[in-house]
């Protein structure tokens, strides 16, 4: 097996990387040892990632949290680790309603899309600054393993696909003709 090097481009094998592997560091046995005792499934929550990136028992009951980014449009999750049916939440600020001066197409569009917006697992809503939020609200299904939340999160943005792609249109900024001087 081969792997191009992180930066420089060059063609790796498995038997070089071991090689370079610090002696001293503690060996991946430990990560073995801490999910041979860990009830399997392991479940989002129930391990977690030291200081050192070594695999290692969650002791807190602390929310799990992530963001990523999905069309340009950065979302936070959350998912409580400490009740039976933990309920997903993704949330993002999707745009900002144009002003009337910028885009009077588009600021019409976007309130006709808010006032209209039917999310079956979430809801869309304006602030005071005019953003555009969006919050999508599940339950993974159990056992809560990294893939069935991944599947929710995935089944979340499909629902809301539709809206995302019509305000990307309603709240884009109209690009100035270039005027040659």
């Amino acid at each position: 097996m081969r792997f191009i090097g992180e930066g420089s481009g060059e063609c790796v094998t498995v038997a070089a990387m071991a090689e370079t592997v610090d002696k001293d560091a503690p060996s991946s046995a430990s990560a073995v040892e801490v999910l041979s005792q860990t009830a399997m499934p392991v479940e989002v929550g129930d391990v977690e990632l030291d200081e050192q990136g070594f695999v290692r028992q969650r002791t807190n009951d602390q929310p799990i949290r992530f963001d990523f980014v999905y069309r340009g449009i950065t979302f936070h999750a959350e998912l409580p680790v400490d009740c039976e049916d933990g309920l997903l939440t993704l949330r993002a600020v999707v745009g900002v309603i144009p002003y009337s001066a910028e885009n009077a197409v588009g600021r019409r569009a976007a309130w006709t899309i808010l006032a209209h917006a039917r999310l079956a697992r979430g809801q869309l809503w304006w602030d005071d600054h005019m953003r555009v939020h969006m919050e999508l609200r599940a339950v993974p299904a159990r056992p809560r393993t990294p893939v069935n939340v991944v599947a929710t999160v995935v089944s979340l943005l499909m629902d809301a696909l539709p809206y995302l792609d019509l305000l990307n249109v309603a709240l884009r900024r109209p690009r100035r003709p270039h005027r040659p001087g």
